[in-house]
């Protein structure tokens, strides 16, 4: 997928996201490693945890201009 920072791809089973041409960007969900909520709030239904994740993944990086979280910003200019 085309951003307008960088070109991603996010792998669909582990949801590790690389950016081309050749990068990897690491992003988590706030909680990692903590217990998991017990309801995510995004714009889909879905209870399947690692499927939300990477849909999440995949809605950011499609808007990236809009990303604002300074630890992710850090990484795509180091790219």
């Amino acid at each position: 997928m085309r951003g307008s920072r960088a070109t991603y791809r996010v792998h669909l089973n582990s949801g590790s996201i690389h950016v081309e041409p050749g990068g990897y960007l690491c992003v988590v969900p706030a909680d990692f490693g903590a217990r998991p909520h017990q309801r995510l709030f995004l714009p889909f239904a879905d209870e399947d945890r690692p499927t939300s994740v990477i849909l999440s993944k995949i809605l950011l990086l499609n808007e990236d201009e809009r990303i604002a979280d300074e630890s992710i910003l850090a990484q795509l200019r180091r790219l």
